[in-house]
């Protein structure tokens, strides 16, 4: 919507090649193929359903109950998030940044600079895992407050405190 409507661009990242393909297919952002990680190299256990693929780091065994291994596993390359806004020349006071792969959002989240880059917006998927706190202090502790006025599911919602009126 925010593409079509507002003449948004940004940057979406993804592992899974049949999620890679659709969204070259159906979206005006630029894609990209990897992994958010602090190592250089990530191994991928490919679902059936792309939404539920896994970091190796997780394993199966701490998967979202509709996880469906396809057998499949993929080697990908890893990026700090730092490296991928650099490289695609994303301007450092960017409106939205959504964090959501499957239970390693704290990691990638401490893998960009966020005294350098300035995201309005941060939304991150917690599912209620033990990290959610430790991920609430993290931002606060850069000036963002967590939104709290409605039910926002298994995602918490994130403005920089000095844009909240």
């Amino acid at each position: 919507m925010l593409e079509r409507y507002e003449n948004w661009h940004g940057l979406l990242i993804d592992v899974h090649p049949e999620r890679i393909r659709k969204l070259k297919e159906m979206r005006t952002a630029t894609v990209i193929d990897c992994a958010v990680s602090d190592l250089p190299f990530e191994t991928m256990l490919l679902a059936k359903d792309p939404d539920f693929t896994y970091s190796s780091q997780i394993g199966t065994e701490d998967a979202h109950k509709l996880f469906e291994f396809s057998g499949v596993e993929r080697k990908v390359i890893g990026k700090k998030l730092d490296e991928i806004l650099t490289e695609n020349a994303a301007p450092v006071d960017f409106e939205y940044l959504s964090i959501d792969i499957e239970g390693l959002e704290f990691k990638a989240l401490k893998t960009i600079n966020l005294d350098l880059w300035r995201p309005k917006l941060i939304t991150i998927e917690h599912n209620y895992r033990l990290d959610r706190e430790l991920i609430h202090a993290y931002l606060e502790s850069f000036n963002y407050q967590r939104f709290v006025e409605q039910d926002t599911k298994w995602d918490d919602w994130y403005f920089r405190k000095d844009l909240v009126f």
